[in-house]
């Protein structure tokens, strides 16, 4: 009588997701997040739990698919990335009345292991800034060994960011 408690649906999980990435993160994210969200709800999600009713869906099997992910020699990251898309999704079906709670939330995607990233030592960096020569991106590249910066972050840097004369630039 409160709406406490949605009504039942034959909807599925597929369904589910589709209308979600149509609606919700088509107008919330940008391009490229959709796009993350799509690949993962299409080669991971959808194939495994998709044909599930929505209403119906349990922890048990989505923690199955986890198992299955990492059965197939998928990373925990991977896994990881498609826990979190589900469980988003899963909460805006709470908040849209479609499900009481969001299953999702009962489950527990693996642990990504931190990795140690090899260091060029610096005979390898010398040999690169070689490499690169009269490349149209060579001052890009020293910027980047110099600095240590990401790429989105020397690409985004702009001029007033930088000062010459102290030596100093500002990542903003």
């Amino acid at each position: 009588e409160n709406g406490g408690h949605p009504a039942k649906q034959k909807e599925t999980v597929g369904h589910f997701l589709t209308r979600w990435l149509d609606t919700y993160a088509a107008t919330n994210t940008t391009l490229r997040t959709q796009q993350g969200y799509r690949g993962n709800i299409m080669r991971y999600i959808a194939p495994v739990i998709g044909k599930t009713e929505l209403q119906k869906l349990t922890g048990r099997q989505i923690q199955g698919m986890y198992a299955d992910m990492m059965g197939r020699g998928l990373s925990a990251r991977t896994v990881l990335h498609a826990h979190r898309v589900l469980s988003q999704a899963l909460s805006h079906g709470v908040k849209w009345g479609l499900l009481t709670r969001n299953v999702a939330d009962a489950t527990t995607p693996p642990r990504p292991q931190r990795e140690e990233l090899e260091m060029w030592d610096v005979e390898n960096i010398h040999c690169f800034l070689e490499a690169v020569g009269e490349h149209r991106f060579r001052d890009f590249y020293h910027l980047a060994i110099l600095t240590g910066m990401r790429r989105s972050e020397l690409a985004g840097l702009q001029w007033e960011n930088v000062d010459l004369v102290v030596g100093r630039l500002s990542v903003v």
